[in-house]
């Protein structure tokens, strides 16, 4: 007799979830539609740059920094697996849990300098022979185009075991289609857009915040002493607050004794803010989420086809700036956000990339 639903658990393989804030609630946010479907869920942890003594005395020496990410990760990640070093390993464990099926994603697995000389793994070909069902979920390149790597002829025979494709922007289907010839994937949204903002306000409800007045939320991961310049005085012009969320201390005994803020702080600071300006992804989704005022500086290292794909399906184009002088320029902080088109928008969207995921698993 087959298993209902509710007895099914699929396995989840993202890139190792650490310390990364949107990395997290990307996978916490796939995790709870999987419950809402009647699915449980189990994180793959495959951190395949772990299990040496190097890897083991970093996340010794790292354990109070992280303190307040790893409680989040303990409360809210539902089962996860040991950690995995090896693909053979990771094989294994699909296997002798008799998954119901493996998904791939959300967020960068595809772009092969975070993928720790594992690329492969991400496209599961460890499983090309296993009949488990595999499912591309809002993957990502990061980038425009890439060049064919070494594994290609290997990666694209995998592809064509997968019961079905999805990625998180549009240039990721121009990729698969040209470098691996594939050419059936779908556009879907990444999972943290496919939950209401009750959900991610619950989070913050449950933490232990630290509130502050209204103003501007700074989260950026490659500040410069040029940029900080910066903000300080586009809040100043505008009579703006500052707070800020690092993505890490300056100084070598700063990341080992500086606490890094909860993951329910980081919610908080968006949902706070009266202006945002990020060059993060998922700041830019839960500036989105929140309904508020931003502009993203577009992250040319870290792929800025994320963010463009999203803001001409949202049409958001002109928040989109490569310097804060833009912003007066052209009149951004003035200039109002239509939120309620953006939201039907998104309503569409979320509905197809939902409708897509239970059909793929259900197949």
């Amino acid at each position: 007799m087959p298993e209902s639903v509710s007895q099914q658990t699929i396995g989840v393989l993202t890139l190792p979830l650490t310390q990364n804030y949107g990395g997290i609630l990307q996978f916490i946010a796939l995790q709870q539609v999987l419950t809402s479907f009647g699915y449980n869920t189990l994180l793959l942890d495959f951190q395949p740059s772990g299990g040496t003594a190097k890897a083991w005395l970093k996340s010794l020496l790292f354990q109070y920094s992280f303190g307040n990410i790893n409680r989040f990760k303990k409360r809210y990640v539902v089962e996860q697996t040991e950690p995995i070093y090896t693909v053979q390993e990771l094989r294994k464990v699909v296997l002798d849990r008799q998954l119901a099926a493996v998904i791939v994603g959300s967020d960068q697995v595809w772009q092969e300098r975070f993928t720790q000389g594992n690329l492969g793994a991400y496209f599961l070909h460890f499983l090309k022979d296993d009949s488990v069902p595999k499912l591309a979920y809002a993957t990502s390149f990061g980038t425009t185009k890439i060049e064919p790597p070494i594994d290609a002829a290997e990666i694209s025979e995998a592809l064509q075991t997968f019961t079905a494709i999805s990625v998180r922007e549009d240039s990721g289907k121009t990729i698969l289609a040209d470098v691996f010839g594939y050419s059936d994937a779908t556009h879907v949204l990444d999972p943290t857009l496919l939950l209401p903002t009750s959900f991610y306000e619950s989070l913050i409800s449950e933490g232990e915040i630290k509130t502050s007045n209204p103003g501007l939320f700074a989260y950026v991961l490659d500040e410069t002493d040029e940029l900080r310049a910066q903000i300080e005085q586009f809040a100043e012009s505008n009579n703006l607050s500052v707070s800020k969320i690092k993505h890490r201390p300056t100084t070598k005994i700063g990341q080992l004794l500086q606490q890094k803020p909860s993951v329910e702080q980081w919610l908080y600071e968006f949902k706070n803010a009266k202006f945002v300006v990020t060059d993060s992804y998922h700041g830019m989704l839960l500036s989105i989420i929140f309904e508020k005022q931003f502009v993203v500086l577009v992250n040319q290292k870290r792929g800025a086809a994320r963010f463009e794909s999203l803001s001409r399906q949202l049409n958001l184009e002109e928040r989109l700036v490569h310097s804060l002088f833009e912003i007066n320029r052209k009149e951004l902080f003035q200039k109002k956000i239509a939120f309620a088109e953006i939201d039907t928008t998104l309503a569409d969207l979320r509905t197809k990339s939902l409708a897509f995921l239970q059909k793929s698993l259900a197949n």
